[in-house]
C-alpha cells in the first residue's frame, strides 16, 4: 500500500495558532521619573567680539558772512481822534417834572416846542467829563453846551421821556436844533398808537461841524401832530 503523505499546505488550526508558546518574553515596563540632578557649573563667557570701526565725519561747511546790523527803530506813531477830542459822557436828571404840552398848534417855529431842562445837581453824574471840558448843559442857557468840543467831535444824545398822549395815534418828533435845518439833527419817535403814558428814550448823534455850532450849541425840541404832554426826565450827553 502506498504510504499516507501530509499535503504540504495543510491549514492549521485556529487552537494551534493561538496555542501559547513555551518561550518566556520579558517587555520593558518605564517605571517611575528619578529626581532632577544638580545643574552643572556655568560655562565660561565667550570672547568679546571686536569694536566696529567709527564713521568718518563729513566736511564742515563754511562760515557765513555777518548780517549788516538794522537800523535803529523809531519813536512809535500814537493813534487819536481825527479831531482831537478828549472823549468823555455825562447825565442830567431834571429838577423839574412839570408837563410841557405839544400840539400841532404849539411852539414858535411850526410846532416845534422847547424841552428844557433844570438840573437836578445832586443826582446829576459829571464824573467822567471830557480832559479839559466844562458841564454840557446848564439852566441858564436851557441848550446843551458844545463850546469846549472840537470841530468834528461826534456827540450822542439820549432823551429820557415821558410822553402822555390824549388820543390814538399820536406821531411824534424829536430835533436838537443849532444854527439852522442844515446843522440840525432830526427824527421820527415813532407813532404812539394807544392814549397812554409811555416812558421812553430817544438817541441821536450829531457832529459839530463848525465853530457857529459849536459857539451856538444844540437845543433840545419836540413837535406831535396831536395834542400830548411831556416831560424831559433827562439827558445823556457822550462826545468822542
Amino acid at each position: 500500500m502506498a504510504k499516507s503523505m501530509e499535503f504540504p499546505n495543510k491549514k492549521k488550526k485556529y487552537s494551534e495558532i493561538i496555542e501559547p508558546s513555551t518561550v518566556t518574553e520579558f517587555i520593558a515596563v518605564p517605571g517611575m521619573q528619578g529626581e532632577q540632578g544638580i545643574p552643572g557649573p556655568k560655562g565660561d563667557a565667550g570672547p568679546q567680539g571686536p569694536k566696529g570701526d567709527k564713521g568718518n565725519p563729513g566736511p564742515q561747511g563754511p562760515q557765513g558772512q555777518k548780517g549788516e546790523r538794522g537800523l535803529p527803530g523809531g519813536t512809535a506813531e500814537s493813534y487819536d481822534s481825527p479831531s482831537k477830542q478828549y472823549p468823555g459822557w455825562a447825565y442830567y436828571k431834571s429838577l423839574n417834572m412839570e408837563k410841557i404840552r405839544v400840539g400841532p398848534d404849539r411852539g414858535n417855529d411850526d410846532g416845534w416846542v422847547d424841552l428844557f431842562l433844570k438840573v437836578d445837581k445832586s443826582n446829576s453824574i459829571e464824573t467822567y467829563l471830557p480832559k479839559n471840558s466844562v458841564s454840557f448843559v446848564t439852566d441858564s442857557a436851557r441848550k446843551i453846551n458844545y463850546k469846549t468840543f472840537n470841530v468834528g467831535a461826534k456827540v450822542d444824545i439820549r432823551y429820557e421821556l415821558e410822553i402822555e398822549t390824549y388820543s390814538t395815534n399820536t406821531e411824534v418828533w424829536i430835533r436838537t436844533f443849532s444854527v439852522d435845518d442844515n446843522s440840525s439833527t432830526v427824527g421820527y419817535l415813532g407813532n404812539l398808537k394807544y392814549r397812554y403814558t409811555y416812558d421812553l428814550s430817544f438817541c441821536q448823534t450829531l457832529y459839530i461841524l463848525n465853530n457857529t455850532m459849536k459857539t451856538f450849541g444844540g437845543k433840545p425840541e419836540i413837535r406831535s401832530d396831536s395834542e400830548c404832554s411831556v416831560v424831559l426826565k433827562g439827558i445823556y450827553i457822550a462826545v468822542s
